[in-house]
């Protein structure tokens, strides 16, 4: 299905009425001039790329973010692990698990047990290309060559609307969105840009359902990352779907009181 990065920005746009900007996943084999490590973008902290994607979906001065081999020294530990980057430390469960000794626990698993058993079942990460670039689909060219996947940000009446592109070409009604457990850059690009080999296929993802996000992301702010298939297969279907055919369901105009 060849249709272009601004046809899916575009139409996606409009499903969600979106006042962030979608952001493109690339997989490239060279990396752009201009694009930067997440800890240029990250003025304070850890320099997380789940909260430099949201500054660059909020933001028009962000430039491009790229993570690669390079990049050891200005990225998050963690995120070079979901990436397949570098390998997860085998006592890698203590730091999630709530029956870890240690102080520094997250406490978001049970056990830690349970934290190394959750990490087995996404399966081997292997990076999406040699520089894995993201950057905002409206900023970019209409070359498609390496998008993976796609990432929304989005209020909960905005993100019911995309939801509801997804669904309206799809005959099952239980696989095409998932909410998985993970941190904010497996959710929001690992996972979609098939970087997890136990990551279920032609599968949306709703995140993040950890708390970690919590202290910079809005309260009201949710995301919905879009393996690049569906996102065309969502363009696509706009001009025939509720969307255009029936935005007063979409979009009300006056709620019901109840």
């Amino acid at each position: 299905m060849n249709i272009s990065p601004t046809t899916i920005n575009e139409k996606l746009t409009k499903t969600g009425r979106l006042e962030h900007r979608i952001i493109g996943v690339y997989g490239l084999a060279a990396r752009p001039a201009a694009a930067v490590a997440p800890a240029a973008v990250i003025d304070e902290g850890t320099p997380c790329l789940a909260k430099a994607l949201f500054k660059m979906a909020s933001r028009r001065d962000v430039p491009a973010i790229c993570v690669d081999a390079a990049a050891a020294g200005e990225s998050c530990p963690g995120m070079l692990m979901w990436f397949g980057l570098i390998d997860f430390p085998p006592q890698i469960g203590r730091m999630f698990g709530s029956d870890s000794p240690s102080d520094d626990s997250f406490c978001i698993k049970r056990t830690g047990e349970l934290a190394a058993a959750t990490l087995r079942d996404m399966g081997r990460f292997t990076p999406c290309g040699e520089h894995i670039v993201m950057r905002p689909l409206a900023d970019g060219d209409d070359d498609a060559d390496g998008l993976k996947s796609i990432l929304c940000f989005g209020h909960a009446e905005q993100l019911r609307n995309l939801g509801a592109l997804i669904h309206f070409g799809e005959e099952k009604a239980f696989a095409p969105i998932v909410a998985p457990w993970g941190s904010g850059c497996a959710t929001f690009v690992a996972f979609p840009a098939g970087m997890a080999s136990g990551r279920p296929a032609d599968t949306a993802f709703l995140s993040p359902v950890i708390p970690e996000a919590n202290s910079w992301l809005p309260r009201d702010i949710f995301a919905l990352s879009i393996p690049i298939a569906i996102a065309r297969r969502m363009a696509a279907d706009y001009d025939s779907s509720f969307a255009v055919r029936r935005p007063d369901l979409a979009y009300p105009p006056v709620k019901e009181k109840f």
